[in-house]
């Protein structure tokens, strides 16, 4: 006799599946919704705890998809930042979404398929970079429940996100650079020469305060304070050149402990806001706060700075998230080769550069 069984029950909106068990000497009968797949994995699930129970097993605790989740992001919200931990909400809102609807409550019903069947839904809703996000935060809560032993393995690491086009950043040309200036009043022109000088993040700029500005030695201290934390709480000090130090010298005066940029902090998050004015005010289309970061580390890629330098300014945690300005534009790679001088060098006839190449290798033989 089977311990545990499925049957259906016809709706207007189809077969609904429910299943049908005995445990501790009470029978149970408990509505599973209108997924099949979902059914039997339920069914798989309740006839192993089952089996486990008869055999004296003690049973494994039962986690619900929604507490951990919930738990996941009182972690985030702890660990990173605000817009960070907002992100992440919404990732995992559509997962517990998704989960609903498929009748999945338990953490340990979700496998591989359950992954990949969100995901693809995700990719048809919104396409892939959007896809990939969602399914990469549910894999990270996953990662971080296993990590606490509320789970036995991560699923998500068998998944294969889809593949996308790599996206090159927008930044901003020195043209453009200048009719911004030119829009610029009062502190905003402090405020932009600040962020394309320093690649500093909007919410980096938002919350300076006095004593993380040593005008003495030309460094902005990036760190963690009441209310705010730098990105995965990464302290760093980043350099100030010339123009910035300047541009902080124009502010009105202010104490160790008061905002560089006093004038806009009328509400949170103001920088985006700000920025979006004064691009609309300089006829600069596609641009945003963050704009300003990406027109910083591509001008530096494009000046020859190593990608290891600008992913220490930019505070990255890794230097793969630096590729995206190894984007050099054409004139700028057709520079780069007419600086290389290999190559024939005809004079009278002859091949000069490969002759002398070839006698100072011979003379570099004849001393080894």
């Amino acid at each position: 006799m089977n311990m545990a069984r499925l049957y259906t029950r016809d709706t207007i909106r189809g077969p609904v599946w429910y299943i049908d068990y005995s445990e501790n000497g009470r029978r149970i009968r408990r509505k599973l919704g209108y997924n099949r797949a979902a059914a039997e994995r339920a069914l798989r699930a309740v006839e192993g705890r089952l089996v486990e129970g008869r055999a004296g097993i003690p049973p494994k605790p039962q986690h619900r998809i929604d507490t951990t989740i919930d738990d996941y992001i009182s972690y985030v919200e702890s660990h990173r930042t605000t817009s960070t931990a907002r992100r992440y909400r919404s990732a995992l809102d559509h997962f517990r979404e998704y989960t609903r609807r498929k009748g999945i409550e338990l953490l340990a019903d979700v496998d591989v398929n359950v992954l990949e069947a969100f995901h693809t839904e995700r990719y048809d809703d919104r396409g892939a970079i959007h896809a990939n996000y969602c399914v990469g935060r549910a894999g990270s809560m996953l990662a971080w429940a296993k990590k606490r032993g509320l789970v036995d393995s991560n699923p998500a690491r068998r998944l294969t996100m889809f593949p996308t086009d790599p996206q090159r950043p927008r930044y901003l040309s020195p043209t453009e650079i200048n009719r911004i200036l030119d829009a610029c009043t009062g502190e905003e022109r402090a405020l932009f020469v600040t962020a394309i000088n320093t690649g500093l993040r909007a919410g980096e700029i938002e919350n300076l305060v006095g004593r993380d500005v040593d005008l003495a030695r030309g460094q902005i201290h990036i760190r963690g304070k009441r209310g705010w934390k730098p990105k995965r709480n990464k302290n760093r000090i980043v350099p100030m050149n010339t123009a910035t130090r300047e541009a902080i010298k124009s502010l009105p005066k202010y104490k160790p402990g008061d905002y560089i940029f006093q004038r806009h902090r009328t509400y949170r998050q103001w920088a985006g806001r700000v920025f979006k004015a004064l691009f609309v005010r300089a006829g600069i289309k596609d641009a945003t706060a963050h704009t300003c970061r990406h027109t910083f580390a591509s001008h530096a890629a494009m000046s020859g700075v190593d990608l290891y330098v600008i992913r220490d300014l930019l505070g990255h945690s890794s230097v793969r998230q630096t590729e995206i300005y190894a984007h050099l534009s054409p004139d700028h790679r057709r520079d780069a080769v007419e600086r290389l001088r290999f190559g024939p060098q005809i004079v009278g006839g002859t091949d000069s550069a490969l002759r002398e190449g070839q006698h100072t290798a011979s003379a570099s033989g004849d001393r080894g």
